[in-house]
């Protein structure tokens, strides 16, 4: 079965230096607000947007739906106390709230642990919405420069 040329060295480089771009932007924007933590997220959204364009994970539905719903967990744990019981409520709602809506993103699973954790407020919900634009043109761009279509596109 046919890779549609993602293991060509070109398109390695694109999905490499993307991905470096990404997150340094993501680590300086962050560090602003110090909310270093959201890198893991933004990082693991990265590796799917670029290394696996194709899967469902990659979809805009799936990469803004499922952070949305991440973060928006989060918060409901901040709102409950930022308990260890909250924050693992918070995560299952958010993995039920994805599946519902067919929005399964797996780095999302880790937002609320990280609004949680960092008691995080409307600063990071405006740094994450503009790193997850960033982050699906750079891979439209990722996947026109390689000459691919995502499966999502097709």
């Amino acid at each position: 079965m046919s890779d549609g040329g993602a293991g060509r060295p070109v398109n390695l480089a694109l999905a490499g230096l993307a991905t470096a771009a990404v997150v340094l932007v993501a680590a300086l924007a962050f560090r602003s607000v110090s909310l270093p933590l959201m890198l893991a997220s933004i990082g693991g959204s990265a590796v799917i947007v670029f290394g696996m364009p194709d899967s469902r994970m990659a979809r805009p539905r799936s990469l803004f739906g499922g952070h949305a719903v991440g973060i928006a967990a989060g918060f409901v744990a901040v709102m409950l106390g930022r308990s260890d019981y909250a924050v693992a409520a918070a995560v299952a709602l958010a993995l039920v709230v994805m599946l519902m809506t067919d929005t399964v993103h797996s780095p999302a699973g880790a937002d609320p642990i990280i609004v949680a954790a960092n008691g995080a407020g409307p600063e990071f919900l405006l740094i994450a919405a503009a790193l997850l634009a960033l982050t699906h043109v750079m891979g439209l761009g990722v996947t026109r420069l390689s000459r691919r279509r995502n499966e999502w596109q097709r």
